[in-house]
C-alpha cells in the first residue's frame, strides 16, 4: 500500500544512538516510596490473607480478599481512592465512539454458554406472562435477564447489554398497570469497609412501559448510588413507587446518594420524589433503608434499616442501623429502636446491622424480621443474625423466636429471609445454606449444604450465600433462590423429609472470570477460566460447562494449558494452590497432583514456560512479606516440584505481573516483573543464577502494573497500568529503553490487559472497564484506539489469550462469562508494507552505525527502518 505522506525524492539520513538508560528521575521515585509506603500500610490494615486461612481448604469465596485486591489494582494514586464515578464517563466516551461509522468496530464476539450463574440478588415473575412460569434474575455485574420456563426450557436470554449500568439489586412491577416495570442498581450490600468492587456502584432505578422490553434510567434518581429496595404500593388509586436509597463507603471515601439516604416516594412514575423517613436521632441525616415490605392487606408499609455513612464519608454510622419503622400514610413513622440499643450495648457483637423483612401472604397481622449484628473480627467487622423476630399484630410489638446459630455468618453479604405463602409458620432462612422449620422457628432443618459433593443422590446442593427466595405465586411448593452461583429451584418446599434442589443455570451467563486459557489447536473451543466464587472452569466441544466440570474450588486464579502437552491443564486458587489436572477432548477429569504455596497475594501474578515446564509465580504479599522472591514449579503430568527464585530487585512490595518471554528457548528463560508500584524489571537465564535489569520508563507511573506482552521481537513490549488517573498504555521497540506513553485517545479507566496481535505489533488489544478497545497503528506517531464492542456486553474485560493458530482471541469478562473473536488484521502495517516502483540505494551496507537511504519513488511514500530483530530505527 502507498500512502502520501513524504514528497520526492526521498533521502533518509539515520544515525544509531547511543543507548538511553531507562530509570526513575528523583521525584519519580519519591513518588513511588510514598505510595508503596501507603499500599503497605493500608495492607496491614486491611489483611486477612492466606495466614488466616493456613491449614484450610479453600473457601468458595474470599471477598475481603478480592476486595482489597481491586483497590490496589484500580485506585488513583494521587487521590488514594478508587474514584468509581469515573467509570460512567469511561462508558459514555465509549458509546460516543462506537457510535461514530468512522471508529466502529471490525471484530464481531461470540458467547461461549455455560451452566452457571453468578451473584443474583432479586427475582421476579413476569406479570405480563398467560403461563405464569416467566421469571427475571437480577445478576450484580451481569445485568437482567429472562427465562420463559426455566423448569422446561431453562434457556436465559439477557434482556439487555448496553445499560449504563448492569448491578442489577431490586425488580418489582406497578400491579394496575404490569408492564410498568422498575429496576434498581447498585449492590449495597458490598458498600462497606470490608468488601466493594466485586461489583458497582449503581446508577439509579431504570424503568420499563412495555413489559421489559425497553429500559430507560431515570433521570431523577441519577444521583442515586445504591436502591436497595423497590415498592409499588397503591394508595387510593394511585401507583406509589417507594424506593430505599443508600449511601455506601470504601477506604475512607463515602459514595454519597443524592440528596440524601433514605426512602423515597414518587406518585408521578418517579419524575419528582420525596425523602420521607425521620432523621436518625442525633443526627440530620434520615435513616438508611436496607429493605422495604407490605402487608398483604396493604394497608401497612414496613421498612428495615442498614448502616448509613456520617457527614464526612469516613465511617459508618450505626445509630439508623438495625431498626424497624413502619406507616399506614407513608408520610408519619412508628419506629422501633430497642433492638439498635441492645446491640449497641452487646459487650461483642455490639455492632448494629441490617434487617430483612418478610410478610405473610395468609395472614396480614404477621411479619417476621432478621436482624444482624457486627463483631471484631482482626482488622474487619463480621456480621451474624443477632435476632429473628415475630410480629402478629403487624409491628407494634415484636417477640424473639429461636433460629440457627450461625446460619449467616456473612450477614452484612448474604442474609435472606421468606414466609410460605398459604402457611406463616414455615420460614426460609439463607445465609451459607438454605435452612427452614416448619413449626414457627421451633425446630429448624439444614436443607442445603454448599460443598456437596457431585455424586451426592440427595439433591441438597445449593450454591453458597443465598440473596433472595422466591415464591411461585399459583404454587406454594415451589420455591427459588438466588444465590452467589445463579439461580436453584425446588418443587417440594413443603416435603417435610425429601426436599430437593436443582440448578437452573443453563445460559445464565453471569459469571465472574478472573483468568482464561486457551487450547493450542486451530477452531477448537477448549478453554478454561478461574471464577470469582465458583472454583476454576472447563469448556469442551459438546459439553455445557457446569459444576461437572469444574477444574478445582476456591476462586479460581490463574490457569494454563499447556501448548505442546494440550492434555496438562494447571488450575490454580487463591494465594497459589496449584492443581495439575489431565484433560482430555471428552472422557472424565484426572486429577494428578496438588500443592499449596500459601504465598502471594489474592489472585496471585504467574505465568507458564510451557517449553520448559516451569511455572513462575509472585511471592510477595501486599503486606511486603517476601518481596524480591519469586517462586518457580517445575511441572510434570505427575508431580510438581517447588523451587524458589531471590532476586535483588530492591522491592518493597509484591509483584503484581509476572511474564514469561516466549522468545526465549529451551534451555533458558526470560521473565519480565511489573510491580505493583509501577516499577519494570527483565529477569535473564532464570534457570541458571539470572541476571535482573531495570527498564521502567522515566515517566512510567506510580501505579499497578496490569500486563506485560512481548510482540513479534523481544525488543518490542507492552506495558499496562489498571489504576485511574495515570496513563495507561506504554509501548517500547528498543527492549525497554526507552518508552512511549500511547494511551492517547482512550477514556481514563482502568486498563486489566494488553496484547500483540501474532502477525503484527502494530496491532494490540486491551481488556478494559467497558469492554475491549484496538489499535492498528500502535508504532505510529498518532496513535487511535477504537472500542470493539460487538457481541460484547457493557461490562469489564478481565484479561484476554490470543491463540496463534488461527488468531481467536479469548476475553474473560467479570460479569458475563467468556467470549472469542477471530482477531484478522485489515490492510497492511508499516512493518508489512513493501514498496513497488522504487530504486533504494543505502550505503555503506553492512553499516556498523551510519548510513544512508536514498529512494526513487514513483509516488509518496512513508519509510520505515526496522533492524533485523523487528527494532523501529525510524
Amino acid at each position: 500500500m502507498k500512502k502520501q505522506l513524504l514528497l520526492l525524492p526521498v533521502f533518509i539520513v539515520a544515525t544509531i544512538a547511543g543507548i538511553m538508560i531507562a530509570t526513575d528521575n528523583p521525584s519519580n521515585i519519591r513518588a513511588r516510596s510514598d505510595y508503596e509506603t501507603f499500599i503497605l500500610d493500608n495492607a496491614k490494615k486491611f489483611e486477612n490473607n492466606a495466614k488466616a486461612v493456613e491449614g484450610q481448604e479453600p473457601r468458595e469465596d474470599r471477598p475481603d480478599e478480592a476486595a482489597f485486591s481491586e483497590f490496589v489494582k484500580t485506585l488513583d494514586p494521587e487521590l488514594k481512592r478508587v474514584p468509581a464515578e469515573r467509570r460512567f464517563e469511561a462508558m459514555e466516551e465509549t458509546r460516543e465512539i462506537s457510535s461514530l461509522k468512522s471508529s466502529s468496530g471490525e471484530l464481531k464476539w461470540k458467547s461461549h454458554q455455560v451452566a452457571m450463574g453468578g451473584r443474583t440478588r432479586t427475582l421476579m415473575f413476569d406479570p405480563n406472562d398467560p403461563t405464569g412460569m416467566g421469571i427475571y434474575a437480577g445478576a450484580v455485574t451481569g445485568g437482567l435477564w429472562y427465562n420463559a420456563n426455566p423448569l422446561e426450557e431453562n434457556k436465559w436470554s439477557p434482556i439487555n447489554d448496553y445499560w449504563p449500568n448492569l448491578a442489577v439489586s431490586c425488580m418489582t412491577y406497578d400491579p394496575q398497570d404490569t408492564k410498568t416495570m422498575y429496576i434498581g442498581t447498585g449492590e449495597s450490600q458490598t458498600a462497606l469497609i470490608i468488601y466493594r468492587e466485586s461489583s458497582t456502584r449503581g446508577a439509579g432505578i431504570m424503568k420499563s412501559t412495555d413489559g421489559g422490553i425497553q429500559w430507560d434510567l431515570i433521570p431523577s434518581t441519577s444521583d442515586w448510588a445504591y436502591v436497595t429496595d423497590i415498592l409499588i404500593r397503591v394508595e387510593d388509586g394511585t401507583s406509589v413507587i417507594y424506593a430505599g436509597v443508600v449511601s455506601g463507603i470504601y477506604k475512607g471515601k463515602g459514595h454519597h446518594s443524592n440528596p440524601s439516604d433514605g426512602l423515597y416516594r414518587s406518585a408521578d412514575g418517579g419524575e419528582t420524589w420525596a425523602q420521607v423517613l425521620p432523621y436518625v436521632p442525633g443526627t440530620e441525616m434520615p435513616y438508611a433503608p436496607s429493605d422495604i415490605s407490605l402487608s398483604s392487606d396493604n394497608s401497612r408499609l414496613f421498612v428495615g434499616t442498614t448502616y448509613g455513612i456520617n457527614s464526612s464519608g469516613t465511617d459508618l454510622d450505626r445509630r439508623g442501623a438495625a431498626c424497624i419503622l413502619y406507616s399506614d400514610d407513608g408520610f408519619t413513622w412508628n419506629v422501633e429502636r430497642s433492638y439498635n440499643e441492645a446491640i449497641l450495648n452487646n459487650e461483642t457483637a455490639k455492632y448494629p446491622g441490617r434487617v430483612m423483612l418478610a410478610n405473610s401472604e395468609s395472614d396480614p397481622n404477621i411479619t417476621y424480621a432478621i436482624i444482624a449484628s457486627g463483631y471484631p473480627a482482626g482488622p474487619f467487622l463480621g456480621y451474624g443474625c443477632e435476632f429473628l423476630l415475630k410480629s402478629t399484630d403487624k409491628g407494634e410489638s415484636w417477640e424473639e423466636i429461636n433460629f440457627p446459630q450461625g446460619f449467616a455468618s456473612l450477614a452484612w453479604h448474604a442474609f435472606a429471609i421468606a414466609v410460605n405463602p398459604d402457611d406463616p409458620d414455615i420460614i426460609w432462612l439463607g445465609g451459607l445454606d438454605v435452612w427452614r422449620t416448619t413449626d414457627g422457628g421451633t425446630n429448624w432443618r439444614h436443607l442445603t449444604n454448599w460443598a456437596a459433593p457431585l455424586n451426592n443422590p440427595s439433591g441438597n446442593y445449593v450454591h453458597a450465600d443465598i440473596h433472595v427466595f422466591l415464591h411461585n405465586p399459583s404454587n406454594s411448593r415451589q420455591l427459588y433462590v438466588g444465590t452467589d452461583g445463579g439461580v436453584f429451584f425446588t418443587g417440594s418446599s413443603l416435603s417435610p423429609d425429601n426436599v430437593i434442589f436443582h440448578e437452573l443455570n443453563d445460559n445464565f451467563n453471569t459469571l465472574q472470570y478472573y483468568s482464561a486459557a486457551i487450547h493450542p489447536e486451530a477452531g477448537l473451543d477448549v478453554f478454561s477460566g478461574g471464577l470469582q466464587d465458583n472454583g476454576t472452569l472447563l469448556y469442551r466441544p459438546g459439553q455445557m460447562p457446569g459444576r461437572e466440570t469444574k477444574l478445582s474450588g476456591g476462586d479460581g486464579a490463574l490457569c494454563f494449558i499447556d501448548q505442546d502437552d494440550p492434555e496438562l491443564h494447571i488450575s490454580t486458587s487463591q494465594i497459589t494452590t496449584v492443581y495439575l489436572l489431565n484433560v482430555g477432548l471428552n472422557g472424565p477429569i484426572e486429577p494428578h497432583g496438588a500443592l499449596q504455596a500459601r504465598s502471594g497475594i489474592f489472585i496471585n501474578p504467574m505465568d507458564y514456560d510451557w517449553k520448559n515446564n516451569r511455572l513462575y509465580y509472585n511471592m510477595g504479599s501486599f503486606t511486603g512479606e517476601n518481596a524480591n522472591l519469586i517462586g518457580s514449579f517445575i511441572i510434570s503430568r505427575w508431580n510438581i516440584v517447588p523451587v524458589f527464585l531471590e532476586i535483588n530487585a530492591n522491592t518493597n512490595v509484591a509483584f503484581s505481573v509476572v511474564k514469561w518471554d516466549e522468545h526465549t528457548g529451551d534451555e533458558f528463560s526470560t521473565l519480565y516483573l511489573g510491580t505493583i508500584s509501577g516499577r519494570l524489571f527483565r529477569l535473564q537465564d532464570t534457570n541458571d543464577a539470572g541476571s535482573l535489569s531495570e527498564i521502567t520508563g522515566n515517566n512510567m507511573p506510580t501505579g499497578y502494573i496490569s500486563s506485560i506482552d512481548i510482540g513479534q521481537s523481544p525488543d518490542t513490549l507492552l506495558v499496562t497500568f489498571s489504576n485511574y488517573g495515570v496513563s495507561s498504555v506504554w509501548l517500547s521497540t528498543d527492549g525497554g529503553n526507552s518508552w512511549s506513553d500511547i494511551d492517547t485517545n482512550l477514556p481514563d479507566m482502568p486498563i486489566r490487559c494488553g496484547v500483540f496481535h501474532p502477525e503484527s505489533s502494530d496491532y494490540i488489544m486491551l481488556a478494559t472497564e467497558t469492554g475491549t478497545w484496538t489499535t492498528s497503528s500502535a508504532t505510529g506517531e498518532n496513535v487511535q484506539w477504537k472500542p470493539e464492542i460487538d457481541g460484547l456486553a457493557n461490562v469489564r474485560v478481565e484479561v484476554l489469550k490470543v491463540r496463534r493458530s488461527d488468531n481467536t482471541v479469548l476475553a474473560a469478562t467479570h460479569g458475563r462469562g467468556l467470549y472469542t473473536t477471530e482477531w484478522k488484521i485489515g490492510g497492511t502495517s508499516g512493518r508489512q508494507e513493501i514498496i513497488s516502483d522504487a530504486d533504494f540505494i543505502m550505503y555503506p551496507n553492512p553499516t556498523e552505525g551510519e548510513f544512508h537511504v536514498g529512494a526513487n519513488l514513483m509516488e509518496a511514500a512513508r519509510l520505515t527502518i526496522i533492524d533485523s530483530r523487528g527494532k523501529i530505527m525510524l
